[in-house]
């Protein structure tokens, strides 16, 4: 699960239009540091959006609340639209 983005951004628009993307770990910086694995993803509907946001609340507590904000005071500065959730696993 991976909520870092907003509705109008350009990766929401590319997943729509084709789901199948490409993992590698990487650090902060974005510089890869292993093989590409080959995922599917999906955009989360609101109920399964407000769902996932619970569990990782539960799993991971302040930590995810912190980063929740975070990511709210980004939005506020670009205006991308509200918030979605993205699902990737494997094909």
């Amino acid at each position: 699960m991976l909520r870092d983005t907003h509705s109008r951004s350009g990766k929401v628009g590319r997943i729509r239009a084709d789901p199948e993307v490409a993992l590698t770990a990487c650090s902060f910086d974005g510089i890869p540091h292993g093989p590409a694995v080959p995922a599917r993803a999906r955009v989360l509907p609101a109920p399964e959006l407000r769902s996932a946001r619970h569990a990782l609340t539960t799993k991971y507590g302040n930590r995810f609340r912190w980063f929740t904000v975070v990511l709210l005071l980004g939005r506020a500065r670009r205006s991308g639209g509200a918030p979605v959730g993205l699902e990737i696993g494997r094909p």
